[in-house]
This record gives C-alpha cells, structure tokens and sequence, in this order.
C-alpha cells in the first residue's frame, strides 16, 4: 500500500455528518488525518444527529423566539431531542395532529396546514440535511421559489434577464408571451409520484421518512362513491371545499394525495415534483427564456405557433403527473404589450429598455390596510411604532430595485401624512389615541 495512505479498520472511526460508501475498509490520507468514511450511517446517526436537531432548533426560532411553544422547546431541549431519537430508533414515531385553518392572501383563500413546532424542528433537519443537497442539484437554476439566495425577487430579476436577451438577439420587442399555472396545485401532488421520483435519489430509509411525512397529508374520502373513488386521483381536488364539509372519516377510503401548506417538506416537494418537465423544456426542446415559479411559469418565443405547440404538449405532461393548467390564467400574449408576471408589470420597450411596475392592487391593498390601521390606533389595539415600520417596509420595496412606481407612491405618502402625521402636527392626539377620530 502507499505509505500516504494509513488502513483503519471498519467502525473504529466515526466522523458525524459524512455518508460514505458500504466498502469494507477507510482509507485516510497520512497528511491531513481525514478519514473517509465507508460504512453507511443511519438516518438517526447522519440527519437526525444532536448536533443537527439542536443546529436546525436554532435556525427556525430565529423569527419566532418569542412564542410559548419555542421557549417552552428550549428549555426542554435535550428531552425533546432524547425523546424523539428514542421513537425513532423504535419506530414509535409520529407526527402530532394539528388543526388546519383558512387564510386570506391577495383575495385567495388558502387553507394552511400548521406543524408543531417539535415536528417543524425534525422536518427542517430532514429537508436541510437530506432534501435539499440531494434534490436542488436536479432543478434548473431558473426554479426560483423556496430556496436559500432565490425567491421572488430573483425570479422577477431573471424574468428581465430573460426580456433582455431576447431583445438582445432579436434586435426587436416583437414576439410572444407564454404564462400559466396550475389548478391547486399543492393540493393535487400525487404520493406516488413524488416518492417514484426520489428513488434513486434517496436511500431507503429517506424515502421511508420522507412517505411518513406524505401520510400525514392523505385524504380521508370514505364519503365518495366506488367510480367516484376510482377516478378520484385524475381530477382536481380543492381542500378548501373539502374542508367545508363535514364529511364522514371512516378510513375505508384513502386517497394518496395533497401536501399541506406550511410545511418545509411541501415546498421543496413542489420544487421538485415538475423538475422532469423543466428539464423537458430547458434541454430537450432548448427554450432558453423558460422559468417558473412553484406552479407560475412562463416561456418567451418570437413564433406564436410553437408556444401553442408546446402549451398542448405541457398541458398533456402535466395531466400525466396528476396536474391541470388553468385556462383561465393561462395565455399567449404580444411582448410589446405590458406583461404582467408575480404581481409586477413588465414593459419592454422597441428601443429594449425595460420598464417595472407594481401592480394596481399592490398599492389598493396597502390603501386599505392603512385605514384599517389607523381604526385600531385609535381604539389602541396597535401602536404607531408597529404601523410605521410597516409603511416604511411596504414602501422601501416598491421603491427600490428599479420599480417606477413614483405617482402611486406619492399617493401613499400623501394618505399616510393624512392619517398619522397630520393630527400629531394639528394635535388632534391625546397619547397614543387620536381625539377627533373619524
């Protein structure tokens, strides 16, 4: 054997956080001492480790440090770690139940799955330590949602990129417009799907934790019919309306599918769950101008009937995996006409520059909110610290990043002086509560 390289017999040592090969031996390198692991290490020793617990704890209480449930966690720490590893290792472990809830956002109502936070401490471990480095090398880098240095801001930004290299090749602001989405679409993610497409990917026993997190997020249909049931995984399933009714559970039928919102694991799962189909576009069809947002996406070309080629294709691919596109929201439309893509409205110009603005309802919503504050400052129910940290968040971004937004924000500057400023000059306060109050 090399004298640069020492012979360490099988266990003797153990590194934490490394995988390695299922050989026989490790060999080091006599220079540095860094044993190169070769036995295969358990979930429980790899991801599930104390270290990464306590690493992932600390990740997410950052934001929320403040509530009983973190603090309460913190003090019992070790206990809830020893406890969990215990369950584990026994296979006594299961997520604990909670109560999902509706949510309003920009005039859609959403139903959100919350996770206590113990378990929200154990998936951030699974999806940091296991999802994330074995599934993000397998997404394209215009995939930008739910991952660490992307986001809205990013797909917005490659959005223009994408229209300026158009206008760069093309040497005209003539061409198509591409955009579409699906129909619920964390709501219609088929288990089965998910986790055929992670074979290979993840080892057995992920794949095992991974089909325990899917369990929690099956859908008791025992209320349907035979022929109901049997074509239940082909058609569009709202869990709004299913939770608007108080349907009889039994168990006797389950239907594998749906990934609640307000999990970790779903979002990462939503990233994954088309990255066959990006690639289909991106390599096999070679559309450069393709991106796409969890189920928004969109593709730019200068000839119209191959975007409706390619949207027959898409929208056959998506049915296969489970998916419908939303006609409604779908459509091909000119580039020289303003675009609009994730609530910002895009202009391309002839002469090619680019102008961005925030959508109408952006600054509606903000008018509203502002009023609405400005009640529960005067009942003092809020404090005129939280509220003006609000405004000035809301107008630092859609003042920045290029956006010319300048007559609306003025607008908004002139309707907040009105409502908070204006009665402190005109001493219309008594404290924190206005005198004369409309």
């Amino acid at each position: 054997m090399d004298n640069q390289f020492l012979l360490f017999k099988q266990g003797e040592i153990i590194l934490p956080y490394r995988r390695i090969i299922d050989t026989d031996t490790a060999y080091c390198d006599s220079r540095s001492y860094k044993p190169y692991r070769t036995k295969i290490m358990s979930l429980l020793d790899n991801c599930f480790s104390v270290d990464n617990l306590h690493e992932s704890f600390m990740d997410i209480r950052k934001s929320i440090h403040f509530k009983y449930s973190v603090q309460n966690y913190r003090i019992n720490e070790l206990r809830e770690i020893s406890r969990f590893r215990t369950a584990y290792k026994n296979g006594t472990f299961a997520f604990s139940e909670s109560k999902p809830f509706k949510l309003k956002e920009r005039g859609h109502e959403r139903l959100i799955h919350p996770i206590v936070f113990r378990d929200r401490v154990v998936i951030h471990a699974f999806c940091k330590y296991v999802l994330l480095p074995k599934l993000t090398p397998y997404l394209i880098y215009d995939n930008c949602a739910s991952l660490k240095g992307k986001g809205i801001d990013k797909s917005l930004d490659r959005f223009k990129v994408h229209l300026q290299r158009y206008y760069f090749h093309n040497k005209t602001n003539h061409g198509y417009i591409l955009k579409g989405d699906c129909r619920k679409f964390f709501d219609n993610l088929q288990h089965d799907i998910i986790l055929d497409s992670v074979r290979g990917i993840l080892d057995d026993e992920e794949i095992d934790f991974l089909r325990l997190i899917l369990k929690e997020n099956e859908i008791d249909v025992s209320y349907m019919t035979d022929a109901e049931y049997a074509s239940c995984m082909n058609t569009v399933f709202s869990s709004i309306e299913y939770n608007a009714h108080d349907y009889p559970k039994t168990g006797d039928k389950i239907m594998r599918k749906s990934v609640g919102i307000g999990s970790e694991a779903s979002q990462i799962i939503g990233l994954f769950y088309l990255h066959d189909i990006d690639n289909y576009i991106k390599i096999v069809r070679g559309f450069k101008y393709y991106g796409r947002y969890m189920d928004d996406f969109y593709i730019i070309h200068e000839d119209r009937q191959v975007l409706i080629d390619i949207l027959d294709e898409l929208k056959r691919r998506y049915k296969a995996v489970g998916l419908e596109i939303n006609n409604k929201k779908t459509q091909i439309s000119r580039l020289e006409k303003p675009i609009t893509f994730l609530k910002t409205i895009f202009i391309l110009t002839d002469t090619g520059k680019i102008i961005k603005r925030k959508c109408a309802d952006t600054f509606k919503r903000e008018r509203i909110k502002l009023k609405k504050f400005a009640y529960k400052l005067d009942a003092g129910d809020m404090s005129y610290k939280a509220i003006d940290s609000q405004y000035r968040s809301w107008r630092g971004n859609v003042s920045c990043k290029g956006y010319k937004n300048y007559r609306q924000v003025s607008r908004m500057d002139k309707l907040y002086n009105e409502l908070y400023i204006k009665p402190f000059v005109e001493g219309s306060y008594a404290g924190s509560v206005r005198i004369n109050s409309k």
